[in-house]
């Protein structure tokens, strides 16, 4: 009886042990049939659908949710999709509530390839009309991507993007199955993107994109319609075009936060680049600009479908502030062609780019360079208070202010002003042949339309103009000038420009200008008066050199000339001063042409004009025709210098009744003798001697210049001529190698043009110094002072010096 109850027993046992054995034995079977399966179910499926495809192998580990996949790929005509590896890790809680989330997925080495997308009018319904997710609620945690590429083929050209490694990190999933489109779907997303080595190319080509680094720290979706980004940050950006030329680059970008509203409206918040470098549109492929810091604090926002519109019908908005610091402009090899310390604007409104308004910009420390020496232009500071843009047609500005603005404007032999050519190269086939105009005319419909209330140049360092198409370069520098120009309109150019200009001449001359011009005008028109004081006539030696084969030994020139052009004619009137105004002949030929077609030497008929104090007084009229294409100001320059001898040789034959030419000499030396006052003939001045090679006054000198200066005071119709000298001690003390020499080759033809100027320039300073002296501890006018040209002295018995003569 014991043992059929014992025997039933092992017998229960028996089933209820085959049972968990069998279930083992199933699981091990279907643990391992089930990759097989999948992967002939995988690749079933997509041969169906015309894709050739190969898997390696699955591996399924059931009981920590894991699958991993190894060298899948399956390419069809049109597509093509592959991987090295790819993993998936799930949560077997999450499936029982429909919502199974997948932990992480990894991919490696993966590759995805479309081919041309089908026409707007063949597509099939956009999966942006509808789409339905079933009754499932997926979900993804993180998501790494190794080796990526995803390429698109357009014109038969591919396109692809290769990243080398993407990280999610965060959770994203469906939040309910109502949804009537794809830009609706209720997602719930929030997490981290990381982003490393991205690069887009076409086959075959350059790299057009690449990015070092993208981070976003928190990614928030309530749909597709709503998208907010925060905290984004890429770095080592590139974009390039086919030709693999750079297009533009930076080393850090940062925004604080972008915003996707219904995937038509995006905003953007504060902006900071570092770094950035851009090739600016319109201008040479050749140029770039480098802005080292670019910050943008403010709202931006655009409306992405009117992206493809005219850019004035682009919705566009901007409100806040935009700075830059160190802007750099290179051209060619590069070459800086101008550089800016900082731009500032401290508001920005665009209701669109077709209204602009900007107010309070700043720019500081702009440059155009030289490889050596001065720079070609340069400003301190400038400020545009107000300024607008009215559909992209119309700038209008209220007002310019320009601080420490400073110009070296230089001429070359060619005719070609340097900052130009500096700034934009002309071909050598365009290169002017002649040294006439090198700036093209200017007119309103060559302009863009703009207008400007004021301009303002104020606190001006220096502005210098060498024109070397002269034999002789003529140099004029103008110190502390002060512009002011007043309604400036493009579009109206029967408005005159109203002009006041203000400025020393060298040390101590001054120049002013006042009046209307109308720049833009077919026929140019100004109505102008200009205003000298005490400028050294030296300056323009240049020009009587080439032009009337005489130097200027000494002069100074005051007065007010007066301009008018209109209808293409020239007219005016100078009332001018000359004070201590002697000339040098230097070119005999042009001496004999000049004297041959006035009927006097220059030297000779201006001694008749000198007055008592040995000035010369002048009205002269001005004319000429602008449009002649053979007109230049040197034709004006000459007229006034023969009307200047024809009003000498006429003064002196009225006065003196004389009929013959020949005795014009012996006639200037009767009347220079009748015009010298009395007590100027017994005044006499001591030399201001200088040790040798220097030109710093020693302290006896000044003393003796003060007593000279308190006896200008006394006497204020005395006008002196203060002349340099250098001596053969100077000439030795600057080459040694001369004093083995003979005295005879104690000159300045035994030295270089450059050491002869340098010697010269020790003459000229020494009389500078006198000058200076006397203006400023003594106060006398400078324009009764006048620095006569320089002059080596080869009398070894005379010291180095400056003689004083009325």
């Amino acid at each position: 009886m014991m043992s059929g109850t014992r025997t039933k027993r092992q017998h229960r046992l028996r089933r209820f042990l085959w049972l968990p054995l069998a279930l083992i034995v199933l699981l091990a079977v279907l643990v391992v049939l089930l990759p097989l399966l999948g992967r002939w179910a995988v690749v079933s499926t997509l041969e169906q659908q015309g894709y050739q495809t190969t898997l390696d192998s699955i591996e399924l580990n059931l009981w920590s949710g894991r699958m991993t996949s190894k060298s899948f790929r399956a390419d069809r005509s049109d597509q093509q999709l592959a991987f090295d590896k790819a993993v998936f890790s799930w949560s077997w809680s999450a499936l029982f509530e429909r919502e199974p989330v997948f932990v992480s997925i990894t991919f490696e080495g993966l590759e995805v390839a479309f081919g041309k997308t089908a026409p707007a009018d063949e597509a099939s319904e956009s999966p942006f009309e509808s789409f339905k997710p079933g009754a499932w609620l997926p979900g993804v945690g993180e998501v790494t991507l190794r080796d990526s590429r995803i390429c698109q083929t357009r014109e038969s050209t591919p396109m692809c993007l290769d990243v080398e490694h993407l990280a999610w990190q965060g959770e994203a999933r469906l939040t309910s199955t109502m949804t009537t489109s794809l830009a609706q779907l209720p997602l719930q997303v929030k997490g981290n993107l990381s982003l490393q080595d991205l690069a887009l190319t076409e086959t075959g080509q350059p790299a057009l994109l690449t990015l070092k680094q993208l981070e976003i720290n928190s990614t928030q979706l309530a749909s597709l319609a709503s998208i907010t980004l925060q905290n984004i940050r890429l770095d080592e950006f590139a974009l390039s075009d086919r030709q693999g030329s750079t297009l533009g680059q930076f080393d850090e970008l940062s925004l604080d936060q972008i915003r996707f509203t219904g995937l038509q409206h995006v905003e953007l918040g504060n902006i900071r680049t570092q770094n950035l470098g851009l090739r600016p549109p319109g201008l040479s492929a050749k140029s770039w600009l480098e802005i080292q810091k670019l910050d943008w604090q403010g709202k931006s926002s655009l409306d992405t479908a009117t992206i493809s519109l005219p850019l004035s019908e682009l919705n566009l908005q901007k409100e806040g502030e935009l700075s830059a610091n160190k802007l750099v402009l290179r051209g060619s090899e590069q070459q800086t062609l101008w550089s800016l310390q900082t731009l500032a604007i401290n508001s920005v409104q665009l209701a669109s780019l077709s209204s602009v308004n900007l107010q309070n910009i700043q720019l500081t420390n702009f440059t155009v360079p030289r490889e050596e020496g001065p720079a070609f232009a340069g400003f301190d500071r400038l400020v545009v208070n107000k300024a607008g843009l009215s559909q992209l047609e119309q700038l209008e500005i209220d007002t310019i202010t320009l601080q420490g603005t400073n110009l070296d404007l230089v001429r070359e032999q060619t005719g070609q002003w340097q900052v130009i050519e500096h700034l934009q190269p002309l071909p050598s086939a365009e290169t002017p042949s002649s040294p006439a105009a090198v700036i093209p005319k200017q007119t309103a419909n060559s302009i863009f339309p703009m207008r400007i209330g004021q301009l303002v140049f104020e606190q001006s360092h220096t502005i210098q103009v060498v024109d070397r198409t002269l034999e002789t370069p003529f140099v004029l520098s103008l110190h502390d000038p002060d512009l002011t120009a007043i309604n400036f309109d493009s579009q109206q150019p029967e408005q005159a420009v109203t002009l006041e200009f203000d400025s020393r001449v060298d040390q101590h001359g001054r120049l002013q200008l006042q009046g209307d011009i109308q720049p833009l005008r077919d026929e140019l028109f100004f109505d102008l008066q200009m205003q000298m004081q005490g400028i050294d006539m030296r300056l323009i030696n240049a020009y009587f050199e080439q032009y009337l084969g005489h130097r200027i030994k000494s002069g100074q020139i005051s007065g007010v000339v007066k301009l008018t052009a209109m209808a293409g004619k020239l007219n005016g009137e100078a009332n001018v001063e000359l004070q201590q105004f002697y000339l040098q002949e230097v070119d005999q030929q042009q001496v004999s042409q000049l004297t041959s077609l006035l009927g006097s030497r220059l030297t000779a008929a201006l001694g008749l004009l000198r007055e008592e104090d040995k000035s010369i007084s002048l009205q002269i009229p001005i004319s000429g025709d602008i449009n002649d294409p053979q007109f230049d100001t040197r034709d004006a320059y000459m007229q006034v210098v023969t009307r200047v001898l024809a009003t000498a040789v006429s003064q002196y034959y009225t006065d003196y009744g004389l009929a013959i030419a020949g005795l014009a000499q012996y006639g200037l030396a009767i009347k220079g003798a009748q015009k010298l006052y009395g007590f100027l003939n017994q005044l006499r001045f001591n030399d201001i001697t200088f040790d040798t090679g220097k030109q710093a006054i020693s302290q006896d000198q000044k003393s003796y210049l003060d007593e000279l200066g308190q006896m200008l005071k006394e006497r204020p119709e005395v006008h002196l001529t203060l002349c340099g000298y250098v001596t053969p001690a100077d000439l030795l003390k600057q080459e040694m190698d001369l004093a083995s020499q003979p005295e005879s080759k104690w000159t300045l033809d035994s030295l270089s043009q450059d050491e002869a100027q340098q010697l010269l320039q020790l003459a000229n300073q020494r009389a500078d110094n006198v000058k200076h002296y006397l203006v400023n501890q003594s106060g006398i006018d400078p324009k009764r002072l006048i620095v006569c040209a320089p002059e080596y002295s080869a009398d070894t018995t005379r010291l180095p010096r400056v003689e004083i003569r009325l």
